[in-house]
């Protein structure tokens, strides 16, 4: 009788251990794709960035040109 409670509660200390373990897998690879999604979110803001001021650079050489333009017909 105390054979078969050891072996149950070994049993039942195993399958603990063992969903414990899944559990803290999982954990780790929803961190690990949290800092995925993280990271991609920043590399997508560092691009819209880029983007935003090369479209605000050439805006500017635009209007310096334009300026240019202006300023050689007003002579």
């Amino acid at each position: 009788m105390v054979d078969s409670r050891c072996e149950t509660f070994g049993s039942a200390a195993s399958s603990t251990i063992s969903a414990a373990r899944r559990r803290a897998a999982l954990s780790k690879l929803a961190a690990e794709q949290g800092q995925r999604a993280a990271a991609a979110k920043v590399e997508l803001a560092r691009q819209e960035a880029e983007t935003q001021a090369e479209r605000a650079r050439r805006e500017a050489e635009r209007a310096r040109q334009e300026a240019e333009t202006q300023a050689e017909r007003a002579r």
